[in-house]
């Protein structure tokens, strides 16, 4: 599968969220070699997840679905109440 990269003046945010720090770690990796560094925020639960869309709006979340604190549906749930 081809990743599309980013150009320069792209401000694309991605936010990753999972409680595995391997799983962040890679995933990071991946996106980072294919021009989103520096664009990659991540964090290991839900609240977090929360507080970091709330501050940072990204425009893309890869969420975990097994979250320690919360349920990734249940995050997915308050983000849409909050944009609501």
């Amino acid at each position: 599968m081809k990743i599309p990269t980013l150009s320069t003046g792209d401000k694309l945010k991605i936010l990753l969220a999972d409680d595995s720090s391997l799983c962040l770690d890679r995933t990071r990796e991946i996106l980072d070699k294919h021009g989103f560094e520096g664009k990659v925020l991540t964090c290991m639960c839900g609240q977090d997840v929360l507080d970091i869309v709330e501050e940072h709006s990204p425009d893309i979340i890869l969420l975990d679905l097994f979250l320690p604190d919360i349920y990734g549906i249940d995050v997915l749930r308050k983000i849409r109440e909050v944009e609501s």
